[in-house]
Order: structure tokens, then C-alpha cells, then sequence
């Protein structure tokens, strides 16, 4: 999952490179929906183009970490958005309460296709 990769980067960045406190969960919500915003963008119409090759989508997820940690490193030289930062907390939680029902009831798209099973989702509560 995205979302806790760049939660695990956003502490580490603290933690190691002693980033500045100010803003931290501003940033981390910016990671989180930036990478995963990009991604879709150029994820998308490849996947619909040429299915699923491995090759583009590592290079595309790439190009949107990049991407995202150039728009977030400017956050670090600006001042501290305290409304922001408070707000995001609440998005951060509400990624992963997200994340968690869209597990279980994904979209009707086939992007979300499990083909091995031919179901969408995890289907624990009919077993």
C-alpha cells in the first residue's frame, strides 16, 4: 500500500535527515495523495493501452515519487500551515479507512480484477 510506504518515508525523513517538524503531516498527506494522484494519471491509460507491463509501471512509479518529493521539498523552505497540518491528520486516517472498505468492496472495474478467482475484493465474509 502507497499510503504506508510514504507514512514509513515521511518518519524516516525525520527520524534520519532530521527534517523539520513543522508541516509533517501537511507533507505526508501530499506524498501520499501526490504519488498516488501522478500515478494514476500516467498509470491508466498505459494499463489500458498495453494490460500490465511490469517495466512501465515501475518506471511510471518512479516518475511519480519523483515528482511528488520535488512538489513537497518546497514545503520545507515555506513557513508552518498549522490549519493544514491539523486538517491532515484527519485525511491521513480517512486514506486508511479508505483503503481499508476498498479492500473489501472494490470498484466494478477491471483494473481491480482478481483474474485467478474472476471476483473483485477479498471475500472473507461468505466463507
Amino acid at each position: 500500500m502507497l499510503a504506508t510506504a510514504e507514512v514509513i518515508f515521511s518518519i524516516s525523513m525525520v527520524v534520519l535527515k532530521k527534517e523539520a517538524m513543522s508541516n509533517f503531516f501537511l507533507r505526508t498527506f501530499l506524498r501520499i495523495y501526490l504519488a498516488i494522484f501522478i500515478l494514476l494519471i500516467l498509470y491508466l491509460p498505459c494499463y489500458y493501452l498495453f494490460k500490465e507491463v511490469m517495466l512501465f509501471t515501475f518506471i511510471i512509479l518512479w516518475i511519480a515519487i519523483f515528482v511528488t518529493e520535488s512538489i513537497v521539498s518546497f514545503l520545507n523552505e515555506k513557513k508552518h500551515y498549522s490549519a493544514l497540518n491539523f486538517m491532515s491528520v484527519f485525511f491521513i486516517i480517512g486514506t486508511y479507512i479508505l483503503f481499508t472498505y476498498f479492500t473489501y468492496h472494490p470498484p466494478k472495474e477491471n483494473l481491480f480484477l482478481d483474474p485467478m478467482h474472476n471476483k473483485y475484493g477479498i471475500d472473507i465474509l461468505n466463507k
